[in-house]
């Protein structure tokens, strides 16, 4: 399904500071500050040269606290999922015209992975958005094959230790229940399937059944 699916939680958690986010968040939303950060800077001091020294300046002041607030929610929540406080972000600010703390934090963010399973800040975060997961779910709900990775998934949370055997076990059922019931709704819609064709084949045949014995009939 994360093959399919547009990578855009981001979009849907733009504002949210709580839960966790991963890796490819946080990469896309700072490569997205740094282009701003650049085009901004350089428009910014086309303006003080060409047009007015006071406008550039307000430019550029506004292109810098956007680039630096845009990555905010992303990075607190990255830091949530290495089980660290978003206040680590406002240290690392103060503190990043030194090269270790900015090339510590950069490591820290950017590179490790988050803790395995549920950390104080909630369950691992996923690199799909909820309203494209809707919409899989909405266009392929009933599907077997759904179910089925749905089974495969919970049964990998399982092996890694991070869901109880008491929850694993009552997903299982009701997966397993939602399979066979959907695979019998199937069945049943393509015997329907089947014997609609059947009648629309069925129809031509009896029209000209009716066509040839009026034609006999005809001196």
């Amino acid at each position: 399904m994360t093959n399919t699916a547009i990578k855009a939680r981001e979009c849907t958690d733009f504002f949210n500071c709580s839960g966790r986010s991963t890796r490819g968040e946080f990469w896309r939303i700072s490569l997205l500050s740094i282009v701003i950060y650049i085009m901004g800077g350089l428009l910014s001091f086309g303006i003080v040269v060409a047009v007015d020294p006071w406008l550039g300046m307000a430019l550029s002041i506004m292109v810098h606290t956007l680039a630096f607030l845009l990555p905010l929610p992303t990075t607190v929540r990255r830091y949530h999922d290495l089980d660290m406080s978003g206040t680590w972000y406002l240290f690392f600010a103060c503190f990043s015209v030194f090269v270790v703390p900015a090339l510590l934090n950069f490591i820290l963010l950017g590179f490790l992975p988050g803790t395995r399973g549920p950390n104080r800040y909630g369950p691992p975060p996923t690199d799909v958005a909820p309203i494209v997961v809707k919409k899989i779910q909405a266009s392929s709900s009933s599907s077997p094959q759904l179910f089925k990775l749905r089974l495969e998934r919970i049964e990998k949370m399982y092996a890694k230790k991070m869901i109880s055997k008491q929850k694993y076990e009552q997903q299982k059922a009701a997966l397993l229940a939602k399979i066979e019931a959907s695979s019998h709704q199937q069945k049943e819609g393509v015997s329907t399937t089947s014997k609609a064709k059947d009648a629309a084949l069925e129809t031509p045949q009896a029209d000209v059944k009716t066509v040839s014995q009026s034609d006999s009939e005809t001196p």
